[in-house]
């Protein structure tokens, strides 16, 4: 063997390798990783029921499936773990899964017009409310309901007491919490049950024993809803639709650093695009209520797309 050959096998290594860094280069440059793509639904702003006004206090949501359409090319999302987020006024803590697309998908550079094709299920509760529309008079006390300190309780006298919150209320439907030690501690207590409404899981229905069986539906680990079990009230909602989205490559830090993308799908901060049948137990939703944006980074993504 010719004591020249190992050199120039080693330059023409060296060559080869040299060319490959290069391509390799080009080459990523033009891939976003996406295995840890993530379908965020940005949840509703969950409320503390009060009395006659009509508020959503969990939403569960599902996706079905999801698929993502860049110019002449199409990703389906395989949806790792259970993909379902859920958040209840009680705690604020979101999902038992993400949702991820396992696959490296080739992009331009240039700025970028994406698709986002979805089906999802959302499961709503509430504690369910009690009719104290204006003109009615509930308790039968001679005091409209709009008038009334005390709609649930009869107090025809409507005598008040000052709260823990330094606030009137009704003397009737007052709960003292000092148990007769110093002075009264008085919190609002509208269906008179003793539990104080600020701490009421059904704070318009009596249930002392504050029972709330967690649903067998969900996956075991998941906070409880907060809704005891004397006044859930249950909707449901499916719905299919298509959001754009931009992705800017080279502007974007996220996407410039890890190579990969955060996807948002936004149902609104107040699904102001929904309307639910408590009665019935089903909602609709406009899909023109939704959007989707790239975001890029986790934290952004909760206050969902600009």
């Amino acid at each position: 063997m010719n004591t020249s050959t190992p050199r120039i096998l080693f330059l023409a290594f060296l060559l080869v390798l040299l060319a490959c860094t290069v391509s390799c280069d080009e080459i990523q440059d033009d891939i976003i990783e996406v295995g840890l793509l993530q379908i965020h639904p940005v949840q509703p702003v969950q409320t503390v029921p009060t009395l006659g006004e009509d508020s959503i206090q969990q939403t569960v949501w599902t996706i079905l499936e999801a698929s993502i359409q860049f110019p002449e090319i199409s990703y389906d999302l395989a949806l790792s773990g259970d993909c379902l987020f859920q958040q209840s006024y009680i705690s604020l803590s979101t999902g038992s899964g993400e949702c991820m697309l396992g696959a490296a998908v080739a992009v331009s550079p240039t700025p970028t017009t994406g698709v986002l094709t979805f089906t999802v299920e959302m499961d709503a509760s509430r504690v369910q409310q009690v009719d104290i529309s204006s003109g009615g008079d509930l308790d039968g006390d001679g005091v409209l309901n709009e008038d009334d300190n005390c709609p649930l309780v009869t107090n025809p006298g409507q005598e008040t007491v000052v709260d823990v919150f330094e606030e009137e209320i009704g003397e009737a439907c007052a709960f003292d919490t000092s148990g007769g030690v110093g002075d009264p501690v008085y919190f609002l207590d509208n269906e008179l049950d003793e539990i104080p409404d600020i701490a009421d899981n059904c704070p318009f229905h009596p249930n002392p024993t504050q029972e709330n069986t967690p649903d067998p539906s969900l996956p075991a680990g998941l906070p409880s809803d907060g809704i005891g079990d004397a006044c859930t009230e249950s909707a449901a909602v499916s719905v299919s639709g298509q959001t754009t989205f931009s992705l800017d490559v080279d502007v974007d830090p996220y996407v410039q650093e890890r190579r990969r993308m955060l996807l948002v799908l936004d149902f609104g901060s107040d699904l102001s695009g929904m309307s639910c049948n408590w009665v019935a137990g089903s909602c609709d939703l406009d899909p023109a209520s939704i959007r989707s944006c790239v975001l890029n980074d986790r934290l952004s993504a909760a206050s969902g797309c600009p």
